[in-house]
């Protein structure tokens, strides 16, 4: 076996490290307050699709999931008093979400986004442990 080489610095493109120093910069960016008022519509449009969905059969169902598998108390189960661990709440509220298909919806991509959005938000607040 050979000993692994260190990459030649010259091996990355003009064009990586471009978007490299971009993508490093975008945080200390503000967001232009367009984009900002439409994440504030797609919230909205989520989180009532969320209590709307949790009221039909799927999200009912999705509330019992989640009461039976107990877990450590750290998040609500939306629509019910159930509150279990963050991954079983993000699962119950993603299937409330998509229950009645009312969230964000691009009528010519026929494409839903938020509630997976949200859940990938829960995910990424949780420790690595879990």
């Amino acid at each position: 076996m050979t000993a692994s080489r260190k990459p030649r610095s010259d091996a990355i493109s003009p064009l990586i490290r471009r978007l490299s120093r971009y993508i490093a910069e975008v945080p200390r960016r503000p967001l232009p307050r367009a984009v900002t008022e439409r994440a504030k519509l797609h919230l909205l449009d989520t989180l009532a699709a969320i209590v709307s969905g949790s009221r039909l059969l799927p999200g009912r169902r999705a509330i019992s999931f989640a009461a039976d598998q107990g877990g450590v108390r750290e998040a609500c189960v939306i629509g019910s008093r159930v509150v279990t661990s963050a991954i079983n709440a993000a699962i119950a509220n993603g299937m409330h979400g998509h229950s009645d298909e009312t969230d964000d919806t691009y009528y010519l991509a026929l494409d839903r986004k938020s509630t997976v959005e949200l859940q990938s938000h829960v995910r990424s607040r949780m420790p690595s442990s879990a």
